[in-house]
């Protein structure tokens, strides 16, 4: 059954679905019950399986009407447990394989509140372990994408998780709880501090280590994770340089033999944050972490790096599983010093008798898969970027390719990524583009296998290039967009694509420029495409706009358009120069003032410093502090970490010393006002006399002034009137903010004596958590011999798996061969069976024959023994008769 019959036959279960839940939501008797029930039945059954359900989109518009009646169902009171059970089976199949849908359940749905409420409906009637385990393990799925929207159940499955890992006795769905517990403390550095300050949270913490060493392996990553989000001086000994070769061991050994959901999902991310750094950069080329630079140099790295590449083989290349796998490889590939040793570990990898594949086999196969085959686009585009990677480690190792994959399945992946058809209309624009520029950066890569390039050359042929750039040249909208003025531009009218489209001309121009020496079409088709009109637009979108990696494709090509005279340099230069004034240029509407359109501006900016700065203060009080008593102080600053302050006062954060010097701050800076307020006043003083002298001059002269000079100083009479209300409502704000600070003192004092009683509780604290850390410490140096212990036994267990399949090989052909002479046995046992049963009836003649024998032979025998006496006395007599001769003689 293809994609889309499988689909015609979901939606039709879909529909059959909406209208029993709507039923079911008018009027929830039985008989609306038993139909929604028979429903779900029917569709979990459909979405059992990744290809119907990793196909599903939220474009069905029945999927949608569905989903919208689930936080109703899920929370209402006539909604039956087995009911609620049956639409919990539904959700995590969905959640599963289908990552876009359940994104759309974690963020836009709110799904979490509701299946939390599951969880306390549960709990309150007592269900059982399988129902906590299937709403537990719903929520791990959803909470493992950081979109999912917080609430009020937030703190409340916080306080639900701690309370279930601290109890001494394990439960059922310990991992589960486990796996939530990390997601939750991944997701923001908010939420992991609100489970630090979660009442449980001490007594969790303690049995923490012991969790490092349970057999469950998500627990044991997942306590790894906790510990590098929560626990600052235990993360320092697990991550120490001492110890990090065999926490690497441990994350690698997660990877490669997970068992349960998930399991593997979290171990890719956490190997991933360990090796390669995420520390904000002006390069764009990723680099080692400060964990993971000695990584190489541990002896079980490549042997690691093969297994987790054999993980390729077992995985269902449609599955998120597999995805991850070449997230983990890809981001190691992606680090200049470790590429060779990557590459060269995978290349390395030999058939077995478990696999008689290899990984690059096995990436090369899903690279050949088209998006409809894949479903996921991005699983045969990331495919094609580690063989990417893979083939040009080869080439440049002078391996032969065609022993790694045969000739004509890599010229296959090429001739069908290159060939890709571009539909514009199509959701899958996009990765149809991508497809293009991975089979070209493909080409590219193995052009310097001498045995390969004849044939490269003639798939890639140079009117197939021709053909790809005039497609670009006339239906990429870049083309229209840049040969438009700057101010009627528009970002919203360009689409997606064209981006990728620029870019399948600049890989395009790469593969000629390497083929134009191998080939006279290929040379004209290059040198013919480098003076085209057409291209600057090309250029100067990608130098403006394009990503680090496509802005120097674009610079190198650009050195190679220079030596043509008849360049367009002026006119790449123009567009380059338009689209950098587009993207400084502020967005105004017509007919707006250009002085009030900068002042807009620059309120703006004003704004979203004070923005920046308000979330500075927000987000760490440390900094804040420290930026305060540094000089860089604003009394608007003061006043919001004085709010801060108020509003909840984290001790453990800020020191009680900084906290004196904000308040000094304080005090100085309403100092400083004070003073500007008294300058002012004396300033107002002095305009004053000076009005007032001048109108003793004007009284004077009798009013002879002349009327210019009487208006100026009707004008100052009313600067003065002004100036003195203005000194009145200063002196009242002067005298109301004295208040204020002998108030504010007030408290601040009470909050210091607060303070300093809430130091002593610290102290010890501090003592204690002393004691726990030398406690941890002792934890840790057991849990260190013990994933020593536990390495050496995983790779013994490897090795005794091996022999075992190796073994249990041999014993199938074996029992195969019993088996056959079982059958002939049972042949042979019949006919004996029937061949006993003849003798037995012989048998029974045979036993009359047998008396009349032995009657026979009684008479026999009485006649042989009257036969004997008469022989014996023949020779008797005969005897007499010779002695008697020889006694004649």
């Amino acid at each position: 059954m293809g994609g889309n019959e499988l689909l015609s036959s979901v939606d039709a279960n879909l529909q059959r679905a909406v209208q029993a839940a709507s039923r079911f939501y008018a009027d929830s008797g039985g008989d609306h019950t038993n139909k929604l029930d028979e429903s779900l039945v029917e569709l979990i059954r459909n979405v059992s399986s990744v290809d119907p359900t990793a196909r599903l989109t939220l474009n069905h518009s029945a999927l949608i009407e569905l989903l919208n009646y689930m936080p109703i169902l899920l929370t209402a009171p006539s909604t039956t447990s087995i009911t609620r059970s049956k639409l919990l089976r539904f959700l995590f199949n969905l959640a599963q394989y289908n990552v876009s849908i359940r994104r759309h359940f974690s963020s836009d749905l709110q799904l979490c509140g509701p299946v939390f409420d599951c969880l306390k409906i549960s709990l309150k009637e007592q269900l059982g372990p399988q129902n906590m385990i299937d709403i537990l393990r719903l929520l791990q799925v959803l909470t493992y994408e950081k979109c999912f929207t917080l609430g009020v159940w937030t703190n409340e499955v916080i306080s639900f998780l701690l309370k279930e890992l601290s109890r001494e006795e394990e439960m059922e769905w310990l991992p589960y709880s486990m796996a939530i517990l990390c997601n939750l403390a991944s997701r923001s550095k908010s939420l992991a501090q609100r489970i630090r300050k979660s009442s449980s949270y001490k007594e969790f913490a303690r049995r923490l280590t012991k969790l490092l060493q349970h057999d469950s392996r998500i627990v044991v990553v997942s306590s790894l994770v906790l510990i590098g989000f929560l626990e600052e001086k235990l993360r320092e000994l697990i991550y120490c340089p001492q110890n990090i070769a065999q926490t690497f061991q441990c994350v690698f050994n997660v990877l490669i033999l997970g068992d349960t959901l998930m399991t593997r999902h979290i171990a890719a991310d956490l190997l991933r944050r360990l090796v390669v750094s995420e520390a904000p950069s002006v390069s764009s080329t990723p680099s080692l972490s400060s964990t993971g630079k000695d990584l190489m140099n541990y002896s079980y790295f490549a042997r690691c790096l093969q297994q987790t590449a054999d993980l390729l083989v077992r995985a269902d290349p449609r599955t998120e599983e597999s995805t991850k796998i070449y997230d983990v490889l890809l981001s190691f590939c992606s680090v200049p010093s470790m590429r060779s040793t990557v590459c060269s570990a995978i290349l390395d990898a030999i058939p077995t008798e478990q696999r008689l594949t290899t990984p690059i086999l096995s990436i090369a196969s899903t690279a050949r898969k088209s998006i409809e085959e894949a479903i996921d686009p991005n699983v045969p585009l990331k495919a094609l970027r580690l063989l990417n990677y893979l083939l040009k480690e080869a080439v440049e190792a002078n391996r032969k390719l065609s022993l790694l994959i045969p000739e004509e399945r890599l010229l296959s992946i090429i001739d069908s990524a290159v060939k890709t058809p571009i539909q514009t209309s199509d959701s899958q624009v996009v990765a149809q583009c991508e497809r293009i520029c991975e089979g070209l950066r493909l080409a590219e890569a193995v052009s310097g296998d001498d045995s390969l390039r004849s044939s490269l050359l003639s798939v890639l042929s140079a009117s197939l290039c021709s053909h790809l750039l005039e497609t670009q040249f006339l239906s990429n909208p870049v083309v229209l967009y840049m040969g438009k003025p700057t101010a009627m531009r528009s970002n919203e009218g360009l689409p997606d694509w064209s981006m990728e489209g620029v870019t399948i001309v600049l890989e395009l121009l790469r593969v000629l420029a390497t083929y134009k020496d191998y080939s006279k079409p290929h040379k004209v088709q290059y040198w013919n495409s480098v003076k085209d009109d057409r291209l600057p637009p090309f250029l100067a979108f990608s130098i403006s706009r394009g990503s680090p990696s496509i802005v120097n494709h674009a610079l190198v090509l650009y050195t190679h358009c220079a030596q043509n005279i008849e360049f367009a340099s002026q006119n790449l230069a123009d567009l380059v120069s338009s689209c950098t004034r587009e993207s400084n240029q502020p967005s105004t509407s017509k007919g707006e003032n250009g002085m009030k359109e900068r002042e807009r501006v620059e309120r703006g900016r004003r704004s979203d410093s004070r923005e920046d700065d308000r979330k500075r203060l927000n987000g760490d009080a440390n900094s804040s502090s420290s930026s305060i008593l540094n000089g860089e102080r604003s009394l608007n600053q003061i006043d919001e970490l004085i709010a801060t302050l108020k509003n909840g006062l984290d001790l453990k954060n800020p020191k009680t010393s900084d906290l004196l010097a904000t308040y000094e701050n304080k005090l100085a800076m309403i100092q400083i006002r004070e003073q500007e307020l008294e300058r002012l006043v004396a300033t107002k003083d002095a305009a004053l006399q000076q009005s007032e002298r001048l109108r003793i001059q004007y009284a004077a002269s009798g009013g002879r002034a002349s009327e210019t000079e009487l208006a100026r100083i009707r004008s100052l009479v009313e600067d003065c009137e002004k100036l003195k209300e203005e000194k009145d409502k200063i002196e009242e704000e002067m005298e109301r903010k004295r208040k204020e600070n002998e108030a504010e003192l007030e408290k601040k004092e009470k909050e210091l004596i607060d303070i300093r009683k809430e130091k002593k509780l610290l102290t010890r604290e501090i003592e204690s958590e002393r004691e726990l850390s030398s406690t941890l410490r002792k934890n840790i140096d057991e849990f260190k011999a013990k994933m020593e212990k536990m390495s050496k036994v995983v790779v013994q267990l490897q090795e005794q798996v091996a022999a075992g399949n190796a073994e249990n090989e041999r014993k199938k052909d074996e029992i195969f061969k019993i088996n056959e002479e079982r059958k002939g046995r049972e042949k042979m046992i019949e006919e004996q069976k029937e061949t006993i049963e003849k003798m037995k009836d012989e048998k029974s003649e045979l036993n009359g024959k047998m008396g009349e024998i032995e009657k026979e032979r009684d008479e026999l025998k009485s006649k042989y023994d009257l036969i004997q006496e008469k022989m014996e006395e023949r020779k008797r007599k005969m005897r007499e008769e010779m002695m008697r001769l020889a006694g004649e003689f």
